[in-house]
């Protein structure tokens, strides 16, 4: 992020800096009975070549208590993270924090599929490449059921290089 100074002189790149990019989901999206990912059809944010990202994801989820609920995010090709911080419930429904690597997925716990759950998602992305980074999601294990990424899920990010 870019921090201004009373006085100081503003440039392209440092007002280009200071922008926000946000990708805010307006309906729900639904997994049928499938553990294979899918991409979100509103979560996906246009990165830079050559920047520095701090992203995060407020996810509202609904998934079977048997197929639980499965994450990724696709990024530009050769771009590179320390990894994905998350917390949510696990697959046993007990309060689960930790660090994923990015491009690999990750899984959270499902309580129902009329039961809306949140997870955070957090991270800092390099990339070399421009692309979009993209959610993904899918049903962490078969059980015949949906999963959904709900209305008002969001994902931003800001670009600190």
């Amino acid at each position: 992020m870019t921090l201004f100074q009373a006085g100081q002189r503003q440039t392209a790149q440092g007002l280009r800096n200071a922008l926000l990019l946000a990708a805010y989901k307006a309906g729900d999206q639904t997994v049928s009975a499938s553990t294979t990912l899918v991409n979100d059809t509103a979560l996906v944010l246009p990165l830079a070549a050559n920047a520095k990202y701090l992203v995060q994801a407020l996810l509202y989820y609904a998934a079977d208590v048997t197929g639980d609920f499965k994450w990724n995010f696709t990024a530009p090709s050769g771009a590179t993270s320390p990894g994905v911080r998350y917390i949510g419930l696990n697959t046993s429904l007990a309060l689960q924090y930790g660090n994923q690597s990015l491009g690999a997925p990750g899984a959270s716990g499902g309580n129902g599929t009329g039961t809306v759950l949140p997870a955070d998602l957090s991270f800092t992305v390099s990339t070399t490449g421009a692309g979009n980074l993209t959610f993904q999601f899918a049903q962490n294990s078969g059980g015949g059921t949906s999963t959904t990424i709900k209305a008002g899920s969001s994902l931003v990010a800001w670009q600190l290089q």
